[in-house]
């Protein structure tokens, strides 16, 4: 026996076409809304204790992130800063290490990282490392006497007075080609 409704029997022309059940399920689908959606949908207050959970989460990490942050970054931040060289006797040699550039000073140039400086037997030079851009507090001075050499590797200064971070000055001094026993390179410190 079969069981049939009227829907099921409608009468069709013959320039029409039976009707795609397959076609109208899939566009039903379509306009559904997803597994997710109906299961927020069905328990509303879940939604929104998920939504506050997440919230006050959000909110307590960036309370906790920001301040630490910038207190970071007020502490331990740098700036660089040139030396300035002055050269007492002949030419000095400064060369920057990545590009190899050399240039002869005679008289007086700004050293910035990464650059290497030498004297040779004639020449000597003093390089001054200052706390502030207006060259008014020395930190350090480097004296360099003939056949010297040494790479500035960093010349650092905290970026904000209230830091308790140090002035960091690194230079590597190459071995003297001289037989003198006097070093060949001297440096003395005025702060910290």
């Amino acid at each position: 026996m079969i069981n049939s409704t009227a829907s099921d029997h409608t009468a069709l022309t013959p320039d029409q076409e039976p009707p795609d059940r397959g076609a109208e399920r899939s566009a039903q689908s379509h306009d559904s809304p997803g597994w997710v959606t109906r299961r927020f949908r069905a328990n509303p207050m879940r939604t929104a204790w998920v939504v506050t959970v997440i919230s006050f989460i959000t909110c307590c990490a960036l309370a906790i992130a920001a301040p630490l942050t910038a207190r970071g970054f007020v502490l331990y931040a740098t700036d660089t800063r040139p030396l300035e060289l002055n050269v007492i006797d002949g030419a000095v040699l400064v060369t920057t290490a990545r590009t190899r550039d050399t240039q002869a000073v005679v008289s007086r140039a700004p050293v910035s990282e990464d650059q290497r400086v030498a004297t040779d037997e004639k020449s000597s030079a003093i390089l001054t490392f200052y706390a502030d851009e207006q060259a008014q507090e020395s930190l350090a001075t480097i004296t360099l006497y003939n056949n010297a050499s040494f790479l500035l590797t960093t010349a650092r200064v905290p970026r904000f007075s209230y830091s308790g971070a140090a002035d960091r000055l690194i230079a590597s001094a190459a071995r003297s080609k001289r037989s003198s026993p006097w070093p060949s390179v001297r440096c003395h410190t005025s702060r910290r």
